[in-house]
């Protein structure tokens, strides 16, 4: 069950800035489950088999809101050596919406940077195209040109569980002449089916205009005395759905080395990074998806996702109950593929954290920490909040945290 329940100038939208209201929610829904997992070793301590063995997974699941998934997976391993291991698997996974993605309340917010081809005087859809979104002929080539629209949004208990794929295959290596060292590297290729979430509300428009099916032009309300759809009554409908399919693939590293230096305890590093190769957003089954790996744009790919992203972290370890760490977040460079962002391709970013803990009893335990060490600013792009994506980039620049911890 989940309780949401926003102040009451949030509720109204008389919060200065903000733009939208935000209703509360009160829902919840249960869940019913059987399992089971077995791992059956088939080899160990033969020449070239230290070990060889399966992995099984089963999991049926029935929930209150009328929905059934299954979902499985198989794995194996084989370690041919004691310092190297291989491993695969294939997982079925499912995930049923949130409380939120399910219930939250139907609400109006904002979209822009839109283009309604029926507006101008002469406008690029013809009659009859326009006529498909809800416009009447007396309005056709009246209406000014705005990039604003109305949407309405929230949850859909009607949406089914999304369902994925996923295949990964890879290595462990801790070799035996640099003693403290291990490497691993997995390949992953997840494919997403009937994905939840908000359609765009540009692709909505553009298909009803292009294909006149009702289920896209159903989703558009003009004002009926201006015809706009950032006006008065107008909106179009963007509440949650099953949309296409999202697939991804790439490679995860991780390394991880302890280096000893004597009276002075333990130099620790540890590297943790992601080569992207694909990540593709389609909004129906059947259309062309949206390559969004290195890229971003004013649709589907507007969340930046380099195409190499690390987390690389040295840490020195004293015999003085305390430990210094410096943390180096690396993304790549972001190229824009769209004529708005056309000019905001976004640089590769470099950011630095430092922080200390230091337990001065068996009880306490002092952090002290600086974030985005050099302050380093955002890249600027009319995308995302506050002209940056605060999702990807740090948009507070330096900051300062300190705390203490007691154990009882």
């Amino acid at each position: 069950h989940m309780e949401d329940n926003p102040d009451p100038r949030a509720q109204t939208g008389d919060i200065a800035g903000f733009g939208t209201e935000v209703s509360a929610v009160s829902a919840g829904y249960s869940v019913k489950e059987i399992f089971t997992e077995a791992s059956v070793p088939l080899l160990q301590g033969k020449p070239a088999a230290e070990l060889v063995s399966i992995d099984a997974a089963y999991r049926y699941s029935d929930y209150s809101t009328d929905k059934q998934t299954d979902t499985y997976k198989v794995a194996g391993e084989w370690m041919p050596i004691p310092s190297l291991r291989f491993r695969a698997s294939f997982q079925h996974a499912v995930r049923v919406g949130n409380v939120d993605e399910l219930f939250r309340p139907l609400q109006q917010g904002d979209w822009g940077n839109t283009v309604d081809s029926c507006q101008g005087q002469n406008p690029t859809a013809t009659l009859e195209q326009c006529q498909n979104t809800g416009l009447s002929a007396s309005l056709y080539g009246t209406m000014p040109i705005d990039d604003f629209w109305y949407v309405q949004w929230g949850g859909n208990p009607d949406v089914d569980p999304e369902e994925s794929d996923t295949v990964s295959y890879g290595f462990i290596v801790t070799p035996e002449f640099i003693p403290q060292l291990s490497i691993s590297a997995d390949y992953f290729d997840i494919d997403v089916e009937g994905a939840i979430a908000v359609p765009d509300a540009q692709f909505i428009f553009d298909q009803c205009i292009d294909s006149a099916q009702s289920r896209f032009c159903d989703a558009i309300h003009r004002d009926p005395v201006t015809g706009m759809l950032g006006l008065g009554d107008g909106y179009v409908d963007v509440r949650n759905t099953n949309i296409g399919a999202l697939k991804t693939s790439g490679v995860d590293v991780i390394a991880n080395y302890v280096q000893p230096i004597g009276r002075f305890g333990d130099l620790q590093f540890n590297l943790i990074g992601t080569y992207l190769d694909s990540w593709q957003w389609q909004e129906l089954p059947g259309q062309v998806p949206y390559e969004c790996a290195g890229t971003h744009n004013n649709g589907p790919c507007w969340r930046p996702r380099p195409e190499l992203t690390s987390n690389f972290r040295s840490t020195w370890i004293t015999p003085w109950n305390a430990s210094i760490s410096l943390l180096w977040r690396y993304s790549s460079k972001v190229t824009a593929v769209d004529e708005y962002f056309q000019g905001f391709d976004l640089p590769s970013t470099d950011y630095f954290d430092l922080a200390a803990v230091w337990d001065p009893t068996d009880s306490v335990s002092l952090r002290l920490g600086i974030n985005n060490l050099f302050d380093e600013d955002p890249p600027i792009c009319p995308c995302g909040s506050g002209n940056t994506v605060p999702e990807a980039y740090d948009a507070l620049g330096r900051y300062f945290f300190a705390g203490v911890n007691f154990r009882l």
